[in-house]
């Protein structure tokens, strides 16, 4: 988003001007973690961001925000795993499934090969009606 785009380049410039300025540092966290798409590498970026606004903040408000935040994004990450981990076990537990179910239709065909069809000269016959 070019927005996004120029809001970043504004915060950097800021920061080149007045590296001790801890506000542009924020303002990068923020953009990051709530603009910039919310994958990981832009949420360590946030994070990143947070710790450096930390570094140079005095206290307040927004530091009790930002040291929020960057808990956030840890807890975000632990749960992104988890649903990896659980989407893994869900894809091979279908895909033991397929192959239970494979393995069932051969065993089937297999059997009704062998058993004799209704009709059949080999069947027995049934008895006549009187």
């Amino acid at each position: 988003n070019k927005k996004d785009d120029d809001a970043e380049q504004t915060y950097l410039a800021a920061q080149k001007i007045d590296a001790n300025n801890p506000k542009s540092y924020y303002n990068l966290g923020l953009l990051y973690q709530d603009y910039k798409g919310g994958q990981k590498p832009e949420l360590q970026k946030a994070q990143g961001y947070f710790r450096d606004f930390i570094g140079k903040s005095s206290g307040g408000e927004l530091k009790k925000d930002a040291q929020k935040r960057i808990k956030d994004i840890d807890e975000m990450f632990v749960a992104l795993e988890e649903a990896a981990k659980l989407q893994a076990e869900y894809e091979k537990m279908l895909k033991e499934a397929e192959e239970i179910e494979k393995k069932q239709k051969a065993e089937e065909e297999k059997s009704g090969a062998a058993a004799p069809a209704a009709g059949d000269a080999t069947a027995p016959a049934a008895p006549a009606a009187k």
